[in-house]
């Protein structure tokens, strides 16, 4: 049996493989291709890492000679593989990278898994969990018998500096009498509000109301963590204020509206800070917006609307439901 132990170049990985066997040896850049010569009978341990070994196949002339990297070669050659990762590795860093040690190893170790190996010590499930949080959704579907409102959109739709109850959803909810569900978040973006919207539990019979936000405003992601909205001291400005978050927006609300005919979902477009280009693209879709951009009052911050414009809000999106209904 040929056992490879894959890890990190640091000592530990020396340490713990000559625990279990006390032959065992480093598969290197200098002996990497004889192993993978040879045809061995007997029972042999190796260890190895990626930054032991070289990231092509190249033959002696230093000309390419497989797609596979050596540690990829070596894993093929395996009965059975034994992932032991450091603590720390040596290549860590707090910030965000496309081609870490880690990453790369485990990658490979998948792949192993895919072709039937026997690969110790990997738990693909465990390891999978890091991307799960960019799936997080804000809220779930509160009633699995009847219709649901949803509330999507920033902090002008969530109705901040105001009581919960003054709100246009709460207050629409309550005269519909159904319950709502919020997946509203301050400072938001349009792209973000649409992958909540469609990715949530929302249903055939449901109404949506969303209230759009600046199209300048783009989610980012950031240890892990998805962030709505980056804060334009954070990012290049010229990214925020380029024709491509223009794009974003107008295929992110054609998303949403596509997604909502299709299943039999009622949308309510509130366009409360759209700027002049999505009100020009909402034209084609003017059955479904209602016009917002004058606030009769403001809330306890006074930036976001008050408890009279939600008043307004929830009596005009009424009107349109109850209008529709009648056709």
């Amino acid at each position: 049996m040929i056992r490879v132990y894959v890890g990190d170049c640091t000592e530990y990985l020396a340490d713990l493989v000559k625990k279990h066997d006390k032959n065992a040896y480093l598969l290197d850049y200098t002996n990497y291709k004889n192993f993978l010569q040879v045809h061995y009978n007997n029972d042999i341990t190796v260890y190895t890492s990626l930054a032991d070994l070289p990231k092509i196949m190249t033959n002696n002339s230093g000309r390419r000679i497989s797609e596979n990297s050596a540690l990829q070669m070596i894993m093929h050659k395996a009965d059975e593989i034994v992932y032991s990762p450091p603590d720390k590795w040596s290549d860590y860093t707090e910030e965000f990278s496309w081609n870490s040690m880690k990453l790369l190893t485990e990658y490979y170790l998948l792949e192993m898994i895919y072709l039937g190996k026997t690969v110790i010590g990997f738990d693909i499930e465990k390891e999978s969990t890091y991307y799960q949080s960019y799936l997080n959704l804000m809220t779930t579907r509160t009633d699995n018998t009847n219709p649901n409102l949803w509330i999507a959109g920033g902090s002008d739709a969530h109705g901040v500096g105001i009581h919960s109850s003054e709100r246009f959803g709460d207050i629409l909810a309550n005269k519909l009498k159904i319950p709502v569900n919020y997946i509203t978040r301050g400072g938001s973006s349009i792209e973000y509000a649409a992958d909540q919207i469609i990715r949530n539990d929302i249903r055939s019979g449901d109404i949506i109301v969303w209230g759009l936000v600046p199209e300048m405003r783009a989610p980012m992601a950031n240890n892990g963590k998805v962030i709505p909205w980056t804060n334009e001291s954070k990012i290049d400005i010229e990214v925020l204020y380029h024709e491509t978050r223009l794009y974003k927006a107008v295929s992110s609300i054609d998303q949403v509206i596509n997604f909502c005919q299709k299943i039999g979902i009622r949308l309510y477009i509130l366009p409360m800070k759209a700027s002049e280009h999505t009100w020009l693209f909402l034209t084609r879709y003017k059955q479904l917006c209602l016009h917002t951009q004058i606030y009769l009052d403001y809330g306890s911050d006074d930036v976001h609307p008050g408890p009279k414009t939600h008043q307004q809000l929830a009596n005009d999106i009424l009107l349109k439901i109850i209008h529709e209904s009648k056709i």
